[in-house]
């Protein structure tokens, strides 16, 4: 409590990371690990990698970046968590694919990063341990959003997967922890002073998180999402994503980060082809199969994973009260929708529905006329009362105006 009243300074907030890594455990040594760090030709082939991300509504990123960049040769050891309040979990998410394994052995993680380049898992009990005290005290004495007790809780799980590069993706908006540019801005310098003086080489990308990124807000919808994407034969990968443009260009711009920092390319054009490369010969969604089955799901349902994932039981249809143009979807108020349909935790002892989600039919900037369509509130496995308010709180998420404007790129400043 008297860091969340007082704050920390620099030295503080590194020393702080350095001691919960220290004593937090380790998933090495990797099998690529030859020689002391910093000597030439250190881990000079093999490059390990992560993103994280500060936490949005539909930010189901993680599913389709981390394939994608173990596919170009990268190590991936991603640690991920789950919802709370209004920021959707990795780990709800992939645990609404049948047979998924979050928790693995340290063995049977390194032997896998080792095999196939990529491994999504969470906190086991050899893992930040530190941090999950940390954390659940925290929360327990209101001190969450205390900027120094966030950078430290986010890095020291980070340094313990033996990374070389890390790419930050700090949101600002509406469904983002910080609204205000500025709070967002000082995370992301706070972030990346600590991360580096912990000798780790890192970026920081400030994207908008007004409007939900992509199509898709909830466990299994965002899985079936993200597998359309990486489907070289979807209908989705046909029209260039262009349905999911706002989701498609966070990833890439984050890959090219990731890239950069692995000396593999220098001009976001080279980036963004080796991307589509990857996409469309199929090399991601191979990986990302071969990831689920490591992981636990049986060959059959990795293969042809949408016919397996949980459905709701029941779909109802939001309409346009007016024609006009969307403006855009306010990202926070569909998040609320999230919590009424128990897509999120509000408390972390809470269980989150796989089923239940929104799915956008309209964004920002599509023409719209009234009666027509805008989204899909999918009830998952428990409708109450609170649940049954959630059309018409979806409703009022959407902004329609007469008017034509140019949308925003949802890429901002680079760190």
């Amino acid at each position: 409590m008297a860091v969340r009243l007082r704050g920390m300074n620099a030295p503080e907030t590194l020393w702080l990371t350095q001691a919960m890594a220290k004593y937090s455990g380790r998933l090495g040594p990797l099998p690529w690990e030859k020689g002391k760090k910093g000597d030439k030709g250190f881990r000079k082939e093999i490059f390990v990698a992560d993103k994280h991300s500060t936490g949005g509504v539909g930010d189901g990123v993680s599913l389709v970046l981390a394939p994608v960049a173990a596919s170009l040769g990268l190590r991936v050891p991603m640690m991920s968590g789950r919802s709370l309040g209004l920021t959707g979990g990795t780990l709800d998410k992939l645990e609404s694919i049948p047979g998924f394994q979050v928790r693995l052995p340290r063995n049977r993680l390194i032997n896998q990063l080792n095999e196939i380049g990529v491994a999504m898992f969470g906190q086991g009990e050899g893992l930040a341990p530190v941090d999950r005290k940390f954390y659940a005290l925290r929360d327990a004495i209101g001190a969450v959003d205390s900027e120094p007790l966030i950078v430290a809780s986010i890095l020291s799980k980070k340094l313990i997967e033996g990374l070389d590069g890390l790419v930050f993706d700090v949101k600002i908006g509406r469904g983002a922890i910080f609204a205000n540019r500025s709070e967002a801005t000082g995370l992301a310098r706070a972030l990346l002073r600590t991360a580096r003086g912990c000798g780790l080489a890192c970026r920081a990308v400030m994207t908008a998180m007004d409007e939900p990124l992509g199509r898709a807000i909830g466990n299994a919808l965002e899985i079936r999402q993200a597998w359309e994407i990486l489907d070289p034969g979807s209908t989705l990968a046909q029209s260039n994503w262009n349905s999911v443009r706002d989701y498609f260009d966070v990833t890439s711009e984050l890959l090219y980060q990731m890239l950069f920092l692995a000396g593999r390319v220098r001009r976001r054009v080279d980036s963004r082809e080796m991307i589509y490369q990857s996409l469309r010969s199929g090399r991601a969604l191979a990986k990302f199969r071969e990831m689920l089955v490591a992981q636990g799901v049986a060959p059959h349902v990795a293969r042809d994973l949408p016919r397996f994932l949980p459905r709701s039981r029941r779909v109802v249809t939001v309409s346009a009260f007016k024609s006009g143009r969307v403006r855009f979807v306010d990202a926070g108020k569909m998040a609320l929708v999230s919590l009424r349909l128990g897509v999120l935790r509000r408390r972390q002892e809470d269980a989150a529905d796989p089923a239940g989600g929104i799915f956008l039919l309209k964004k920002s900037g599509e023409t719209v006329r009234r009666g027509e369509a805008l989204a899909e509130i999918h009830f998952g496995n428990a409708v109450n009362q609170d649940s049954k308010m959630a059309p018409e709180a979806a409703r009022e998420a959407f902004e329609i105006s007469p008017q034509k404007f140019r949308r925003r790129s949802v890429i901002g400043k680079v760190l």
